[in-house]
C-alpha cells in the first residue's frame, strides 16, 4: 500500500516522554507509517549526544528488541523491517554505522516492495555521499519515485534540493509545491522550511503572520528548528514586538531537544545581557554543551571568553585549543580569530607567517577582510623581510605543493627572497615532489601554480627568468635519466621489473627516483 493511502497515525507528543514516543515511532514505521520518522531520528539523535540521562539509557535499551524485530521481519521479506532495519545501519543507533548495510537493506526493499520510505532513505544517501560519492541525479530520481508513490518525507527532501540548488537551478516555485505537499501530510520538517521561506521572503514577499502560523505548527509537532526560529522572530521583534521572555522559553525547549543552534543563541544572550541579567557561568555551560554537538560558533565565542578572562582568568591554551578545533571543522572565524593570536603574540611569541598561512586560507573561503588583514601584516617591516619569507615558506609548502591560490602579497614575498630555496627543494632528490618526472611537467604547463608565478616574479621581457628556465632543464634531466634507467632495468631478465608489461612501466616511471630503495 502506498503511504499516501496509509492512515497515518496522529501522536500527542506533550503526552509522552521520549523513549516512549521512540518506541511508539518504531512501531508505526514497523506497520508502514513514517510520518513521524524525523521526529523519531530526532529523538535518537540526542539520546546519542546526552548518554547518560535516564531517558537516553531507556531509548538506548529499545534498540536491541527493536533489531531483533527487524530480523524477524526480514526473515519473512517485510520490506518496512528492512528499511527500520537499514535506518539502524545507517543512523549507527546501538552500534557502528555501516552505510553499506544499510544501502543493501535499501536496496532489498526497493527491489522486493517498492518500499518507497527505503526509496527515500537510499536518495538521501546519494544527495549526501554516504556510502559514496554524492549523486544528485540518483538521488533525484529515487526521490521522484517515492513522491508518486506518496512519500512525504521524499517531497521534503525534493523541495530542499530545489530550495538549495541541488542537482539543478534554484527552484522556488517547486520547493514550494513540495513542501506544502509534505505539510499537508503532516511533516513538521517542511512547516518549518516553508516558514522560513516566508520569513525571508523566498519564493514571495515576506510574510510574517504565515511564517508565524507555520513554526507554531512545527513547534505543536515537537520540531526544535522551529522553536529555535520562532524564538528569534520574538528577539527581532519580526510579526510583533520584541518578547526576549517568550525568546527565552523557546529557546529553552529546543535546548531541551538538543538544538545546538538554541544553545548557541541562548548562551549568547547570557554573555551579553539580552532578556536578563549578564550570565557568564549559565553562557559558558550552553557554549560548552554546543561545542559538544560540534558547533564551531560556540567554539569561537568559548575561545573568545577566555582570551579576554569573561567567566574566568584569561586562558590563552583553551583558546588556542578550541580556535584550532574550530579551524579543523574548516570554520573561517576560527582561522581569523587564531591568525590575530599569531599577530599579536598572545598565547605563544608573535608568529607572523603562520597569521600569514590562517588569513590566505580564510581569503580563499571567500572571506573578504582577510585581504585587509595581510595588506596590514605586509606593510609591517617586521613581516617583510628574507627571515620571515624562509619561515613562511615552511610554513605554507605543502599548501604550495598542492597549488593552492594565494595573494599577490605573499607570492611577491616569496618571489622576491625564496626562489633560490624553491629551487633546491624541487631538485632536492629526498623531497619526493621535487623527484617526480610528473610533477615538475605539470609545474612547467601550469603557468598558474603558485610555484610557477613565485619562480618567474619580476620575468624578464625577452623571457622567463633563470630559476623558471633551471627548472626546465631540471625537468628534462630527469625524464632523460628516467629512460635510461628504465631502458636497462628492463633488459636485466634478474630485475623484477621485467617482468613486468613494458607500458605498466613506463606508467611508473615518472614517480620514481633511480637508485632508491626498492628499485
Amino acid at each position: 500500500m502506498s503511504d499516501a493511502k496509509r492512515e497515518k497515525t496522529r501522536l500527542d507528543i506533550k503526552s509522552y516522554s521520549n523513549s516512549e514516543l521512540f518506541e511508539l515511532i518504531s512501531n508505526q514505521m514497523l506497520e508502514g507509517d513514517y510520518t513521524h520518522a524525523t521526529l523519531g531520528v530526532s529523538i535518537l539523535d540526542l539520546s546519542k549526544r546526552t548518554p547518560d540521562t535516564r531517558e537516553s539509557r531507556q531509548i538506548q535499551a529499545l534498540i536491541p528488541n527493536l533489531i531483533e524485530r527487524c530480523e524477524m521481519g526480514i526473515r519473512d521479506d517485510d520490506s518496512h523491517a528492512m528499511t527500520v532495519r537499514g535506518m539502524i545501519h545507517h543512523l549507527g543507533a546501538g552500534e557502528a554505522v555501516d552505510y553499506n548495510k544499510a544501502i543493501a537493506l535499501y536496496n532489498k526493499a526497493i527491489k522486493i516492495d517498492k518500499n518507497a520510505a527505503a526509496m527515500n532513505n537510499r536518495a538521501f544517501m546519494h544527495q549526501y555521499g554516504q556510502g559514496g560519492p554524492v549523486n544528485f541525479p540518483e538521488a533525484i530520481r529515487l526521490y521522484e519515485l517515492a513522491i508518486e508513490a506518496g512519500n512525504a518525507a521524499a517531497m521534503f527532501n525534493r523541495a530542499l534540493m530545489h530550495e538549495d540548488s541541488q542537482g539543478g537551478p534554484e527552484n522556488f516555485p517547486e520547493a514550494i509545491r513540495l513542501y506544502e505537499l509534505a505539510i499537508d501530510a503532516g511533516i513538521a520538517a517542511a512547516m518549518n522550511n516553508r516558514a522560513l521561506m516566508h520569513q525571508k521572503g523566498q519564493g514571495g514577499l515576506k510574510n510574517f503572520p504565515e511564517a508565524i502560523r507555520l513554526y507554531e505548527l512545527a513547534i505543536d509537532a515537537g520540531y526544535a528548528a522551529a522553536m529555535f526560529n520562532r524564538a528569534l522572530m520574538h528577539k527581532k521583534g519580526q510579526g510583533g514586538p520584541v518578547n526576549f521572555p517568550e525568546a527565552i522559553r523557546l529557546l529553552g525547549l529546543a535546548i531541551d531537544a538538543g538544538d545546538t543552534d538554541a544553545m548557541f543563541n541562548r548562551a549568547l544572550m547570557h554573555e551579553k545581557g539580552q532578556g536578563g541579567p549578564v550570565n557568564f557561568p549559565e553562557a559558558i555551560r550552553l557554549y560548552e554543551l554546543a561545542i559538544d554537538a560540534g558547533d564551531t560558533d560556540a567554539m569561537n565565542n568559548r575561545a573568545l571568553m577566555h582570551q579576554k578572562g569573561q567567566g574566568g582568568p584569561v586562558n590563552f591554551p583553551e583558546a588556542i585549543r578550541l580556535f584550532e578545533k574550530a579551524i579543523d571543522a574548516g570554520d573561517i572565524f576560527g582561522m581569523i580569530n587564531r591568525a590575530w593570536m599569531h599577530q599579536k603574540g598572545q598565547g605563544g611569541p608573535e608568529n607572523f607567517p603562520k597569521a600569514i598561512r590562517l588569513f590566505e586560507m580564510a581569503n580563499r573561503l571567500g572571506y573578504l577582510p582577510a585581504k585587509t588583514c595581510l595588506r596590514d601584516i605586509y606593510t609591517r617591516k617586521p613581516a617583510n623581510n628574507p627571515e620571515i619569507a624562509l619561515e613562511l615558506l615552511d610554513v605554507i609548502w605543502d599548501d604550495l605543493l598542492s597549488g593552492l591560490p594565494f595573494t599577490e602579497h605573499t607570492l611577491t614575498l616569496l618571489g622576491t627572497h625564496c626562489k633560490d630555496n624553491i629551487l633546491a627543494r624541487l631538485k632536492d632528490k629526498d623531497s619526493k615532489p621535487g623527484t617526480s618526472r610528473k610533477f615538475i611537467s605539470h609545474l612547467l604547463s601550469n603557468r598558474d601554480h603558485p610555484l610557477i608565478t613565485i619562480l618567474n616574479h619580476r620575468e624578464k621581457e625577452t623571457g622567463d627568468t633563470e630559476e623558471f628556465q633551471s627548472l626546465s632543464t631540471h625537468g628534462k634531466f630527469l625524464q632523460n635519466q628516467r629512460i635510461t634507467f628504465f631502458s636497462g632495468v628492463l633488459k636485466n631478465e634478474n630485475s623484477n621489473l621485467s617482468k613486468l608489461p613494458a607500458e605498466l612501466c613506463y606508467e611508473i616511471l615518472p614517480y620514481v627516483y633511480p637508485g632508491e630503495r626498492g628499485m
